[in-house]
């Protein structure tokens, strides 16, 4: 017999708060108008879980035939810094890779504008019905990625 007990993984149980559940409602509120929402805050407050129990919810709620229905994504941001190539278009690809889970063709990244390549993910997100994407730890990115995201909102947002 072995000494050894190997442990079961514990398992990840979330209380849903009045306040997780205002976040939401204020989250969804101010989606229809196309608004960059961001949620800070000190760490281990719950704005991760927060964000990953809201695209849990979404999905579970998601139906096709819904005409107001969407998909959502969460997406924790690696470190993207200054002075190291096109900022915008990294922050781009980067949320193109974590949005679709598919790389940009590097020929499109060398070759098109940020412009292109942020009209290029809207098409895809809309053609998945992807309208909400979490970036968590957005901290880590420099401020020309964040700039390269928020024309990926804002194209979508002159797209309808």
């Amino acid at each position: 017999m072995s000494l050894i007990k190997f442990p079961s993984p514990l398992r990840e149980v979330i209380v849903e708060t009045r306040l997780m559940r205002q976040i939401i409602r204020r989250t969804l509120a101010v989606h229809t108008l196309g608004a960059l929402i961001v949620w800070y805050g000190e760490s281990r407050m719950g704005k991760t879980t927060t964000a990953q129990y809201m695209v849990r919810e979404i999905l579970a709620a998601y139906e096709g035939s819904h005409p107001h229905a969407f998909r959502a994504k969460y997406y924790e941001a690696g470190e993207i810094t200054s002075h190291y190539g096109n900022e915008m278009k990294r922050g781009i690809k980067s949320l193109y890779f974590a949005a679709l889970g598919t790389p940009l063709d590097e020929g499109i990244y060398q070759r098109d504008p940020p412009e292109a390549i942020a009209s290029r993910l809207v098409h895809e997100l809309r053609r998945r019905n992807l309208q909400i994407i979490f970036v968590d730890e957005a901290g880590c990115l420099s401020l020309g990625a964040i700039w390269g995201m928020v024309l990926v909102r804002d194209i979508a947002k002159s797209m309808e």
